[in-house]
């Protein structure tokens, strides 16, 4: 049997499998994403077997056209969450979590990602120059 509310049960709880686990759980939690920013659930219908049939067999609509302006790490984010196969979604939150940071460093497409020390090497790099650039001016 199965247990959960249609809206938002992931796809292995409605069909009963046995091997469910907290990756049933991370995809109700990109079904709930997926609606507070888009402003619907992704699968509607007319009975709750529609739904989760819905939730097995469809792909929900793309986020972008309905907010372009969502930064394209969250949209990546719930549309994994929102993978049909527990295995294509995220391991654990702790994965969502750091792929929702914001001070983490996303290189832009197409460039090599910038080491975690980089901003701090270059931070001490520029004091160290500003130092010497004041001792110059006080030796004078």
């Amino acid at each position: 049997t199965s247990l959960g509310t249609p809206t938002y049960i992931a796809p292995e709880q409605a069909a009963g499998d046995p091997a469910l686990d907290h990756r049933a759980d991370l995809y109700a939690l990109g079904v709930v994403a997926y609606e507070m920013i888009t402003g619907h659930p992704p699968f509607t219908g007319r009975s709750p077997q529609v739904v989760m049939q819905a939730h097995a067999m469809k792909m929900p609509d793309p986020i972008a056209p309905r907010r372009p302006d969502a930064p394209a790490y969250l949209v990546e984010i719930v549309t994994r969450c929102l993978a049909k196969k527990p295995a294509d979604r995220p391991s654990s939150g702790d994965e969502i979590a750091a792929a929702l940071d914001p001070s983490a460093v996303r290189p832009a497409k197409g460039l090599a990602r910038i080491p975690a020390w980089a901003p701090w090497a270059l931070a001490g790099a520029t004091t160290l120059i500003a130092v010497a650039l004041a001792a110059l001016l006080l030796l004078r």
